[in-house]
């Protein structure tokens, strides 16, 4: 649909780090995905969330979600990517790491 290169990264930031986590476009002609989980344990659900924009910046898809369930962080993140990319291999975007 889109016949654009779709590139993702990761940030990770630890809870005693000083450096702040800043937006960094993808190569030109190509997009990045960001997400992002959210979760209080004991309340049985988490969020997910996520975007995709272009290397100018412009947002392509904004989307959320919640899943059932008690899950760490080192689940809920994984699960966000992996919803991410469905979504975006579903609008046919051309998934790569470089």
């Amino acid at each position: 649909m889109f016949g654009e290169v779709f590139s993702w990264d990761c940030a990770i930031q630890t809870m005693f780090s000083t450096d702040p986590i800043r937006w960094m476009p993808p190569l030109p002609e190509s997009f990045a995905l960001t997400t992002d989980a959210q979760m209080v344990l004991g309340r049985g659900f988490v969020g997910l969330v996520g975007v995709i924009r272009d290397a100018a910046g412009a947002v392509w898809l904004v989307w959320s979600s919640s899943v059932l369930g008690d899950f760490s962080v080192n689940v809920a993140e994984p699960l966000a990517i992996r919803l991410g990319l469905t979504l975006a291999h579903q609008l046919d975007f051309i998934i790569f790491d470089y």
